[in-house]
């Protein structure tokens, strides 16, 4: 799986996930409880491997430097990730204006005053998920569309 993720799609995630002395990208199992301890709360991973993840006919769950996330496993780009309390979703850049219209947002403001903006740190067609019903089809759709 290491291979798919070297698509320049995945670049700038990469870079902000990174962390040393941690593998690139792991599988569920092969940590000791995979719904707790990731970087993101339990709800958060949920939603990404159990209701976004299974719009994916073969699994695509998986950590990236251990942080819960799903990368398409015919296209090799990473749809989804954990974001602490939040969650982020790669979907079609023609799709964001309805996303932030739903409900979505490409920016998070936290309780230190600072704020993210998910577009400036890993690239076009990002959002913060919103849990919306459309927010599954949207990764295959984007993962097709990037992944060519």
């Amino acid at each position: 799986m290491n291979a798919y993720l070297e698509h320049e799609a995945n670049a700038k995630v990469l870079a902000v996930l990174s962390k040393p002395d941690v593998p690139v990208v792991a599988f569920p199992f092969s940590v000791k409880d995979p719904y707790m301890g990731q970087d993101c709360h339990p709800d958060i991973v949920e939603r990404i491997w159990d209701q976004i993840g299974k719009v994916f006919v073969t699994d695509a769950r998986c950590l990236v430097y251990g942080r819960t996330a799903l990368v398409d496993p015919a296209t090799g780009i990473i749809v989804a990730v954990g974001y602490g309390t939040p969650y982020c979703v790669r979907i079609p850049v023609a799709e964001v204006p309805e996303a932030i219209k739903l409900g979505a947002s490409i920016s998070a403001k936290w309780p230190s005053g600072e704020t993210t903006n998910i577009q400036d740190k890993f690239g076009e067609g990002w959002v913060f998920g919103a849990w919306l019903n459309q927010e599954a089809a949207w990764c295959q759709q984007a993962s097709n569309e990037v992944g060519g």
